[in-house]
């Protein structure tokens, strides 16, 4: 997120030549360790971030945030038609009874 300090500070080091951290799986080089991090559990599947409402979990806090933004959009009526977000979703309160999907 930009609106921090820190955050504009790490923003401009993404576009910096030198990159530090490098992934030994796929080469991928990063500029700041949290990156690094969060890439790393790309390959290892880890993840950190659980969502509080439905059984998902994510390998970054920016999806969680997203996630959470969609239930938050939904019990607000305002999610449009595609409901694929809600994949893995098991929070029945949040699930439509007449959509067999789930």
């Amino acid at each position: 997120m930009l609106s921090t300090g820190n955050g504009l500070v790490d923003h401009h080091k993404t576009h910096a030549e030198q990159k530090l951290f490098s992934c030994s799986l796929c080469q991928k080089a990063f500029s700041s360790a949290s990156s690094f991090r969060d890439h790393v559990r790309l390959h290892t599947g880890q993840k950190l971030h659980p969502c509080s409402l439905c059984s998902r979990s994510f390998n970054r806090p920016s999806k969680l945030r997203g996630h959470l933004q969609r239930h938050a959009d939904e019990a607000a009526g305002a999610v449009s038609e595609g409901r694929s977000w809600r994949r893995g979703c098991r929070s029945s309160s949040l699930i439509n009874p007449s959509d067999s999907s789930g």
